[in-house]
Protein backbone atom coordinates (compact mmCIF):
# COMPACT_ATOMS: atom_id res chain seq x y z
CA UNK A 1 0.00 0.00 0.00
CA UNK A 2 2.62 2.72 0.71
CA UNK A 3 4.30 1.95 -2.54
CA UNK A 4 1.01 2.36 -4.21
CA UNK A 5 -0.18 5.92 -2.19
CA UNK A 6 3.45 7.10 -3.19
CA UNK A 7 3.00 6.39 -6.76
CA UNK A 8 -0.28 7.88 -6.62
CA UNK A 9 1.32 10.49 -5.16
CA UNK A 10 3.89 11.08 -7.94
CA UNK A 11 1.04 10.59 -10.40
CA UNK A 12 -0.62 13.67 -9.17
CA UNK A 13 2.53 16.26 -9.08
CA UNK A 14 4.66 14.38 -11.10
CA UNK A 15 7.70 17.59 -11.05
CA UNK A 16 8.10 15.82 -6.78
CA UNK A 17 9.92 13.27 -8.51
CA UNK A 18 13.05 15.05 -9.31
CA UNK A 19 12.30 17.07 -6.05
CA UNK A 20 12.89 14.15 -3.87
CA UNK A 21 15.70 13.22 -5.75
CA UNK A 22 17.40 16.91 -5.33
CA UNK A 23 16.56 16.72 -1.61
CA UNK A 24 17.51 13.04 -0.85
CA UNK A 25 21.17 13.79 -2.60
CA UNK A 26 21.14 17.21 -0.35
CA UNK A 27 20.66 14.88 2.89
CA UNK A 28 23.40 12.46 1.91
CA UNK A 29 25.89 14.62 1.05
CA UNK A 30 25.57 16.48 4.55
CA UNK A 31 25.84 12.94 6.30
CA UNK A 32 28.89 12.22 4.21
CA UNK A 33 30.22 15.35 4.91
CA UNK A 34 29.46 14.99 8.65
CA UNK A 35 27.32 17.92 8.64
CA UNK A 36 24.70 16.69 11.28
CA UNK A 37 23.24 20.58 11.72
CA UNK A 38 22.99 20.71 7.39
CA UNK A 39 20.77 17.12 6.92
CA UNK A 40 18.91 17.59 9.96
CA UNK A 41 17.95 20.84 8.63
CA UNK A 42 17.42 19.17 5.12
CA UNK A 43 15.51 16.51 6.54
CA UNK A 44 12.77 18.29 8.25
CA UNK A 45 12.68 20.78 4.78
CA UNK A 46 12.33 17.53 2.93
CA UNK A 47 9.36 16.02 5.13
CA UNK A 48 7.84 19.29 5.25
CA UNK A 49 7.39 19.38 1.48
CA UNK A 50 6.28 16.12 1.24
CA UNK A 51 3.63 16.96 3.71
CA UNK A 52 2.92 19.76 1.26
CA UNK A 53 2.57 17.79 -1.32
CA UNK A 54 0.58 15.09 0.09
CA UNK A 55 -2.13 17.46 1.13
CA UNK A 56 -2.18 19.32 -2.17
CA UNK A 57 -2.53 16.17 -3.82
CA UNK A 58 -5.34 15.13 -1.58
CA UNK A 59 -6.75 18.16 -1.70
CA UNK A 60 -10.42 18.12 -2.62
CA UNK A 61 -10.29 20.76 -5.48
CA UNK A 62 -8.26 18.45 -6.87
CA UNK A 63 -9.27 16.43 -9.71
CA UNK A 64 -9.12 12.85 -9.98
CA UNK A 65 -6.11 11.22 -11.04
CA UNK A 66 -5.51 7.92 -12.53
CA UNK A 67 -3.68 5.38 -10.33
CA UNK A 68 -2.62 4.24 -14.43
CA UNK A 69 -2.43 4.48 -17.87
CA UNK A 70 -5.36 3.77 -19.76
CA UNK A 71 -7.50 4.55 -16.42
Amino acid sequence: LVVLFGISLLRANPDRASAIYAENEGIASAICAGKSADAGALMRSHIESGHASFREATSPTRSSVALWEGT
